[in-house]
């Protein structure tokens, strides 16, 4: 139940988000998902590639 409520504050507030400052960039969501796996990988000591889940 709790996850459920999380992804519909989520969706809501991309729904916020993208009503006010336009749809978003898949390309720049992707871009910015890589950065944050790597920043964790980097941060864990871990060697897997950053695409890897």
């Amino acid at each position: 139940m709790q996850r459920q409520l999380q992804r519909e504050a989520i969706d809501e507030y991309i729904a916020t988000a993208e009503a006010e400052h336009g749809p978003v960039d898949p390309a720049e969501v992707a871009a910015r998902a890589e950065r944050i796996r790597a920043h964790h990988a980097a941060h864990r000591g871990n060697s897997a590639p950053a695409d890897a889940v």
